[in-house]
């Protein structure tokens, strides 16, 4: 294979596996670790954590006042890079229902969740190697 041709596949590939999640597969009985974040009236809590490559449950609970929001996990855009849109995943309150949770298992990067209601509340991630 050309050296050019070698690299432009390793850039796809390295592009293609930036930002994303992985299936989570669980033993019966294991235990996982949970971050919550709890947003009230004055922002997001905790604004950044750090978490080993490895599943644990996200869980959002709102207390904002907001009735109804949306919080969305997404690639945290890098320097020089156009920053994507696409959301890895959405957490959802309701008036009815003021808490979202989903059990992710990212690979080793940096993410944002973000707030629909708020777009200038973000919530940094890194997630390590193991």
């Amino acid at each position: 294979m050309r050296p050019i041709l070698k690299t432009i596949c390793l850039l796809l590939l390295a592009g293609s596996l930036w930002g994303q999640l992985q299936p989570v597969n669980l033993a019966s009985g294991e235990n996982v670790d949970a971050v919550a974040i709890v947003v009230t009236r004055f922002g997001p809590y905790p604004a950044a954590f750090t978490h080993s490559a490895a599943p644990f449950l996200l869980l959002v609970v709102n207390r904002s006042g907001v009735l109804e929001d949306t919080f969305s996990l997404l690639p945290k855009p890098v320097a020089g890079v156009a920053a994507s849109a696409t959301s890895l995943l959405d957490l959802h309150a309701t008036a009815s229902r003021q808490r979202d949770h989903q059990l992710i298992n990212p690979v080793p990067g940096n993410y944002q969740l973000g707030f629909k209601s708020h777009p200038d509340w973000i919530v940094n991630i890194t997630i390590t190697a193991n």
